[in-house]
């Protein structure tokens, strides 16, 4: 079923991010992709340790600098997460990566769609994963600045 609603960008007041609305068929378009900001520590068979350098991502106040916090956090994934990360390389679209776990695990579609829709957002929002946008998708916006922090699916 296709919707004609499109994607819309919206800078949200509380915390400026910029926040692009889509669809649920242009959200399993988009092309998740590993963020540069984090580091392989260890890898097993049964998860991966990451380690994300969160110190471009904290905002300057006069709070952080009293209190001085760590510059790097560290996440632990385990093997179902590992295996959605390492498929979020800029090659698979949202739906390919459904279409693999869902062969692998052996999950019905509407639960795999779920699970990796929200792991996939979860990801992004702890900085582990960007999207890779198609330009047609940002283009239709008002928005000069084609940054996009977070991805809402409606």
């Amino acid at each position: 079923m296709a919707s004609s609603k499109k994607s819309s960008l919206e800078k949200t007041s509380k915390l400026e991010k910029k926040v692009l609305h889509v669809t649920k068929e242009e959200f399993f378009s988009l092309k998740p992709i590993q963020s540069t900001f984090l580091t392989v520590l260890k890898e097993k068979e049964d998860g991966l340790l990451l380690e994300v350098n969160i110190a471009q991502f904290k905002k300057k106040s006069i709070r952080r600098r009293l209190i001085p916090s760590p510059n790097y956090r560290k996440i632990q994934l385990d093997k179902l997460g590992k295996f959605t990360f390492e498929l979020c390389n800029g090659n698979n679209t949202v739906k390919q990566i459904i279409r693999k776990f869902q062969e692998t695990f052996k999950l019905t579609l509407t639960e795999t769609e779920t699970a990796v829709a929200k792991y996939l957002t979860l990801l992004n929002t702890r900085h582990l994963i960007g999207w890779q946008i198609p330009q047609d998708m940002i283009e239709g916006t008002d928005s000069k600045d084609k940054k996009v922090d977070e991805i809402s699916l409606d």
